[in-house]
């Protein structure tokens, strides 16, 4: 069964319903948003909605060094109610900063290049926002909620951070890095709690499917399960038993293995890098 095309209508003023059917403009390539959604077309000449209508024409077209030190097109459009910039395949929104709109989509990709690209050139930009998602619940008659745990790092707890360091402040990481990061539960009440963790990425705030690093998770130094690195989905712990009035030290270890998952969503995450988010979910409910 084909999978059913879906559409983003954020560059198209009127509705783009059910029955209505996508145009691609002449000499144009597709834009789809972070969520593989067609959102319209791009151009040398112009910015295009779903039914192929112009939205922006294009004023002002360059070459620019990007973050990493290369070459890349940049193209500015313009109309009367929008402000579109193209840079290589990435096109942005300018509503007083640049806001991420899509990327061009590639139908064909040459595998060498891909390959080359995944070893060589892939970097993620270590933007990274974790939050701690505390649900504390008694598992008794009484359903009242019991007091909140305390969650800290280097820099303190997590209460007082908007954006926790995994990968390291203003670090970045590609294919074959890796590294860890320590964290320390402490249970301030006079019960047993049995905490759970695990690990949701996303890029645009839409899930990833294969997210290229993999972890594992040390409580005390002790590896927890199996020393094998797993898998984001693959590293959910939901039975770990603090007792009260106690501490404990945590070591989330990480590694962007060099096959460490496909090629091109390795290669769309380094090259959009700094767009991904993490959300670190951390329960706990009284034993």
């Amino acid at each position: 069964m084909a999978k059913k095309i879906e559409y983003n209508s954020i560059l198209t003023e009127r509705e783009f319903t059910d029955s209505d059917r996508f145009k691609r403009a002449r000499k144009a390539r597709e834009i789809c948003d972070a969520c593989g959604r067609i959102i319209g077309s791009v151009s040398d000449n112009g910015v295009y909605d779903l039914f192929g209508n112009g939205i922006a024409d294009a004023d002002k077209t360059e070459t620019v060094i990007d973050a990493d030190g290369n070459n890349v097109r940049k193209v500015e459009y313009s109309s009367e109610k929008r402000t579109f910039v193209l840079k290589g395949e990435d096109l942005y929104e300018s509503v007083g900063r640049e806001k991420y709109i899509g990327r061009i989509v590639r139908r064909q990709r040459n595998a060498f290049r891909i390959a080359a690209l995944g070893m060589f050139a892939v970097i993620l930009a270590v933007i990274i926002a974790i939050i701690a998602l505390i649900d504390i619940r008694s598992s008794g008659e009484s359903s009242g909620l019991i007091p909140v745990i305390d969650v800290s790092d280097a820099s303190g707890p997590w209460s007082t951070q908007s954006v926790i360091a995994v990968f390291g402040d203003g670090h970045k990481i590609k294919p074959g890095s890796s590294g860890k990061y320590e964290f320390v539960i402490n249970n301030t009440n006079e019960k047993e709690i049995r905490y759970g963790f695990s690990i949701e990425p996303k890029y645009e705030g839409c899930e990833i499917s294969e997210f290229p690093i993999k972890f594992r998770l040390r409580m005390n130094n002790v590896i927890l399960e199996t020393d094998a690195w797993r898998p984001v989905e693959e590293l959910v712990f939901d039975d770990m038993v603090i007792l009260p009035q106690t501490q404990h030290s945590f070591t989330l270890e990480w590694n962007w293995l060099f096959d460490g998952g496909s090629d091109d969503n390795d290669t769309l995450i380094g090259t959009d890098g700094g767009k991904i988010s993490m959300v670190l979910q951390l329960t706990a409910q009284e034993k």
